[in-house]
């Protein structure tokens, strides 16, 4: 962890990122530290409405951001199973002196939810890329600035209204993010 008024230091770097050590995001007044994985059990406010063994683990940088999650659900049909989710902010991003996001600019978002294979064999995940000009220092706020929608994936549902296939999905930066069965290590691996 960075020492009070000295920068966070950088690791080595994977694919040309920029990683900052000791960096973390504030969200509704909680210090999330980069590559560290919470419980809501550990939050003192309601992140998510599920089960309080969500996980949730951001990986911080100068040009990215990445958010992933993991929780137990329960399907309509009674099967347990588990939500694997991750996000990628592309853009720039600054800290101060302490490492704390201080300002944050995204050109892209990407967002899969990978929700395992159903009793009859499917795969059910969506995937989304949104791109704009979005600004803030939360997720959330980076986030709602980003009105343009060029991909849509839904496994189960594909319709006119999600015309992309699977494949479309790696034409865009962000895609580089989500390795083959990104959902089987997530926590585990650096993405940055």
């Amino acid at each position: 962890m960075a020492r009070k008024g000295s920068r966070p230091k950088a690791r080595p770097s994977k694919g040309g990122k920029d990683p900052l050590t000791g960096s973390s995001i504030d969200i509704q007044g909680f210090l999330f530290q980069s590559d560290k994985t919470y419980s809501l059990s550990e939050l003192p406010f309601t992140f998510y409405e599920g089960s309080g063994q969500v996980e949730i683990e951001f990986e911080l940088s100068k040009d990215a951001i990445i958010v992933k999650w993991r929780s137990p659900f329960t399907t309509p049909d009674g099967e347990n199973r588990l939500l694997d989710g991750l996000q990628v902010y592309l853009g720039s991003f600054s800290y101060d002196r302490q490492g704390k996001l201080n300002q944050g600019k995204v050109t892209q978002l990407s967002s899969w939810t990978y929700k395992g294979v159903d009793k009859s064999g499917r795969v059910e995940e969506y995937i989304t890329v949104d791109t704009g000009a979005g600004s803030g220092t939360t997720p959330v706020q980076l986030a709602a600035s980003l009105n343009n929608q060029v991909f849509s994936y839904d496994s189960l549902y594909p319709s006119s209204n999600a015309p992309d296939t699977k494949s479309d999905f790696y034409a865009y930066q962000s895609s580089k993010f989500y390795k083959d069965n990104w959902w089987s290590n997530s926590f585990e691996s650096n993405l940055i």
